[in-house]
């Protein structure tokens, strides 16, 4: 299994900068008035993504959870969970999906799986 921090640094920070820009994306954003950090905070304007990256099954349900309260700190925020491609079962993804996006993102070569 691949780590949080190199899925971090190896797929998701990467992933996110190419598709939205280095400007738009803050990796570890404190949440004001709170103890919390998104992993990610894409602040496209409109709308904001706040992410949260988890590399394994059994980390993706309180994901969504750290996804939902990252959203609730600005009214343009739409919670956003990344994992790993084939990490979550699939019946759990569906279940959850209805209340969170749910991400998943190949690995790159090499990456333990």
């Amino acid at each position: 299994m691949i780590s949080e921090a190199e899925f971090h640094d190896r797929v998701v920070g990467p992933r996110l900068q190419s598709l939205f820009g280095a400007d738009a994306v803050e990796h570890e954003h404190y949440l004001d008035g709170t103890t919390a950090y998104a992993d990610y905070w894409v602040d496209l304007g409109v709308v904001i993504l706040a992410i949260e990256v988890e590399n394994d099954a059994d980390s993706v349900r309180s994901g969504v959870a750290q996804a939902l309260e990252y959203a609730q700190n600005d009214d343009r925020a739409v919670p956003l969970v990344i994992t790993p491609e084939g990490h979550v079962e699939a019946a759990q993804a569906d279940q959850l999906r209805d209340v969170c996006p749910i991400i998943e993102l190949p690995l790159p070569t090499g990456a333990a799986g």
